[in-house]
């Protein structure tokens, strides 16, 4: 008698283990993980959108976002490669 309600206790344990194995499965390829929240944006002045820049405004700028890039963009973690360097 103990021996049957041990091995009815153990097939419930062994399908409530395969089923949340199984939820949590689907749950990791289904659902977004998410690390962080974002931050809301604040507002920081007054922008001016249609602002027309000077050359050297525009060339700093285009400086400034190909440090950023090369900066944080995964391509270049390891090295530079000789045809970026000359391009």
């Amino acid at each position: 008698m103990k021996k049957k309600k041990l091995k009815v206790i153990g097939i419930i344990l062994g399908c409530a283990v395969v089923l949340l194995t199984g939820i949590a499965i689907y749950s990791y390829y289904n659902f977004p993980i998410s690390v962080y929240a974002p931050k809301a944006y604040k507002y920081a002045g007054n922008v001016q959108l249609d602002k027309e820049m000077t050359v050297s405004e525009v060339k700093a700028d285009v400086e400034k976002m190909i440090d950023i890039m090369e900066g944080t963009h995964p391509i270049f973690l390891e090295k530079q490669s000789k045809e970026y360097k000359e391009a």
